[in-house]
């Protein structure tokens, strides 16, 4: 009797430990969930990468995960990411967030843009929790995007495929002959050229002689008409006078 009265006290110790260890375990997983704040992001855009438990960052720090990824209901365009960060972390007013995404590993949620002196983040979202406004990440963008860039490139790849078809490439063969000749017949027109261009400054330089034979023809005959003419229609004009008397 005494040794099954000693194995019930023995037992019921251990189940008081346990129950204290359980209710000690219960209230640290409580005191750190006191020293978490849960926030709510609104993503227009592809979350491929991120999952339940991705690292959420604030300019490269880490500081909370993310704890939930759900279409959201009520407009299935965005997806409702909730996220849980340290309670001391300053989630202010201009905080936005981004997707940070790698090809090499997991995706993860990265924020930034707190205003010094701004208010904090604290009215509360449609679903019970502030909400942190969102903006576009470069490498984000670019692989949301990706298909259409690959869309385009294939269409591009026709043309050229088009553009260089055999019908073509003997068209751009010819004319590459033809400049081909041409050039040849022009280095072998050099020397004549130079000679045409020779007597082309010789005609020029006799032209300009001319000019200025000619100029000084003019202005003998300006004076002839100015000077000389005015006698002659003074002795004209007593001509006629003699002739009416």
């Amino acid at each position: 009797m005494e040794t099954r009265a000693n194995h019930i006290w023995v037992g019921a110790i251990t189940m008081l430990l346990l129950a204290g260890l359980a209710a000690f375990a219960m209230w640290l997983a409580g005191m750190n969930e006191a020293r978490q704040s849960e926030y709510d992001i609104f993503f227009k855009q592809s979350v491929n990468g991120l999952s339940r438990g991705s690292n959420v960052g604030f300019s490269g720090v880490p500081v909370g995960q993310v704890e939930e990824i759900a279409l959201w209901k009520k407009d299935p365009e965005f997806v409702r990411v909730r996220i849980s960060v340290n309670s001391d972390v300053p989630i202010l007013q201009g905080t936005t967030a981004t997707i940070l995404s790698s090809f090499t590993g997991p995706s993860e949620v990265q924020l930034d843009g707190a205003i010094k002196g701004a208010p904090p983040i604290s009215d509360k979202g449609p679903a019970g929790v502030p909400v942190i406004p969102t903006k576009p990440g470069a490498l984000g963008e670019l692989l949301n995007n990706a298909p259409l860039l690959l869309e385009r490139l294939g269409t591009l790849t026709d043309r050229l495929t088009s553009t260089l078809s055999d019908k073509n490439q003997e068209s751009i063969e010819g004319i590459l002959a033809n400049t081909d000749r041409l050039t040849g017949s022009l280095a072998d027109q050099a020397p004549q050229v130079s000679v045409t261009l020779a007597e082309l400054r010789t005609t020029l330089a006799k032209a300009s002689v001319a000019l200025d034979e000619f100029a000084k023809v003019a202005g003998s005959a300006d004076r002839l008409v100015n000077e000389d003419g005015k006698a002659i229609a003074t002795d004209l004009r007593a001509t006629l006078a003699s002739a009416r008397a």
